[in-house]
């Protein structure tokens, strides 16, 4: 038949493969791995550039260790013995086998595991000690709720002391808010009281809330403490909070009874509505009611474009062109008077501070009868007079303040409200809504100066204002200048110093040989 080709099959190969030819060699095949060698010009590169000579025989040792050991992975080096050893000097050669102690180190890193021994005793496994178990009379709604406030507060230990002591560092407006929240109901801690007597005075391992719950009502008159605390925390804030728009609300109820320039305008539009309604029974009127203000806006011509506002604005401009800027600068709070709630709100905050100041001083007095009453524990590290009495007394100013302010706020409100009457009754009533009262106003100056845009500045106007900004910038680089030169002074006295250079005084300087001369010949002359 055809023979095969080369390489797919025929006469197989000698046992332990075919030998590679002279000056082909390669890595023996590890031992034991047997089976054919690479083909001719497969093997690996020679080293180097030459021929790589196949290896004679391991120079170390073969070790049997007693154990299966664990694996240490590392990239061997094998030496050539045979090579010249001058050509080839490396310190593996000089490394020697040694005996050590084989046992403990196969006992030491082997990877058998160990083997259980049987025994035929059985072994009773040690019991463990059962912890006492918490105990917990509170509601599961309760306990929870307190449980979930404790991860928010120090240690119950350090809250209690925090309480005593009054320690703002420890509890802030927050924690004291949340603390007040959840105080322990008197039925609560009476629970508690009852089973620690029915204990027979056996030690009873509360559970968290119940631990809390069972110290913190120890401190005498807790809710008043921490009412009055928290009262005294937040005081500032809120104669801040309601300071602002009071203030507002009586300069906005003032400026629409002294504004000048709100007068013009009130006087372009009782003209303009009066010349409306010329042929009709409305006209010829003195005054008009303040709803009208917040209706010119929506009133508009033939064009459907123009308003009565837009009408207002020109005739304005045209009558006094410097009338926009007045209104702005002497309508100031009016104009951001939104900020504003309505003056039975507003009053109802003031008046709730007011009743909250005295009601919180009369606790401070009470507090120091309950606390002599109380523990010695409790009474020697108890802070609460010492903290809140000095508070108090300087609060009391920025109350009577508050006061001043409402009964301007008052006042001031009562004169608008009668400046813009009928003057037909004695006693004018104030406004129902104090928001729509200086809201007509406001939104009506608001459109106004929407329709009446600021006029761009004259030639002269902006050259004045160019040679302003000029003189700034000279007046600025001059500063500049200065600074810097006085910076640079100082930073080169500081180098002088630093390098160990000494500056001599004008009196120690060496005179110059001028003066030196006329020093001589005054001398001589003398």
């Amino acid at each position: 038949g055809i023979p095969p080709p080369p390489g797919a099959g025929g006469v197989p190969p000698p046992p332990g493969g075919i030998p590679a030819p002279p000056g082909m060699g390669g890595l023996p095949p590890p031992p034991g791995m047997g089976g054919l060698p690479p083909p001719p010009g497969m093997g690996l590169p020679p080293a180097f550039g030459g021929p790589q000579k196949q290896k004679r025989g391991m120079t170390q040792r073969k070790i049997k260790p007693k154990k299966k050991m664990n694996a240490l992975h590392w990239k061997r080096i094998l030496i050539d013995q045979e090579e010249d050893k001058e050509t080839n000097e490396t310190l593996w050669r000089n490394l020697k086998a040694f005996d050590f102690d084989e046992d403990e180190f196969a006992v030491a890193f082997t990877s058998e595991k160990k083997k259980k021994q049987k025994t035929s005793e059985k072994v009773e496994p040690k019991k463990k000690k059962k912890k006492a178990e918490v105990v917990r009379v509170l509601d599961p709604k309760t306990s929870q709720a307190v449980a979930i406030m404790l991860k928010s507060l120090p240690s119950i230990e350090q809250t209690y002391y925090a309480i005593i002591k009054m320690d703002g560092t420890e509890l802030d407006e927050e924690k004291l808010t949340m603390i007040i929240g959840l105080l322990p109901k008197p039925d609560e801690v009476a629970q508690i009281k009852t089973m620690e007597k029915n204990s027979g005075g056996e030690r009873i391992r509360w559970d968290k809330p119940e631990r809390y719950f069972k110290l913190i009502s120890k401190i005498p008159a807790l809710a008043v403490r921490l009412r009055t605390w928290k009262f005294s925390v937040t005081l500032s804030g809120r104669i801040k909070e309601v300071l602002e728009p009071l203030t507002c609300f009586t300069s906005a109820c003032r400026e629409i009874q002294e504004s000048a320039a709100l007068v013009e305008v009130l006087e372009v539009v009782l003209n303009v509505g009066n010349y409306m309604n010329g042929k009709t029974k409305r006209g010829q009127a003195d005054g008009f009611k303040l709803q009208l203000l917040q209706k010119l806006k929506d009133t508009k011509g033939n064009d459907k474009k123009t308003t009565l506002v837009d009408f207002i604005a020109e005739m304005c401009k045209s009558r006094h062109a410097n009338l926009r800027g007045m209104l702005e600068k002497e309508l100031e709070n009016l104009l951001k008077s939104d900020i504003c709630p309505e003056w039975t709100e507003l009053e109802g905050f003031v008046t709730a501070i007011d009743n909250q100041f005295k009601s919180n001083l009369k606790n401070v007095e009470n507090m120091k009868k309950t606390i002599a009453k109380a523990s010695e524990e409790i009474s020697t590290a108890d802070r609460f007079a010492e903290v809140m009495q000095p508070f108090f007394q300087n609060a009391k100013k920025q109350v009577n303040e508050m006061r001043f302010q409402r009964k301007e706020a008052i006042s001031a409100f009562t004169a608008a409200a009668e400046f813009y009457a009928d003057g037909m009754k004695a006693k004018v009533a104030l406004p129902k809504s104090s928001k729509e009262f200086l809201g007509a106003f406001r939104k009506f100056l608001q459109a106004l100066l929407k329709a009446w845009p600021p006029e761009e500045p004259t030639e002269e106007e902006l050259k004045a204002q160019q040679q302003k900004k000029m003189r700034m910038s000279q007046i600025n680089k001059k500063k500049d200048l200065d600074n810097r030169k006085k910076l640079g002074a100082k930073a080169m006295i500081q180098a002088l110093k630093k390098g160990g250079v000494k500056l001599r005084s004008i009196k120690n300087r060496r005179p110059s040989p001028a003066a030196r001369q006329a020093k001589e010949f005054t001398r001589k002359s003398g």
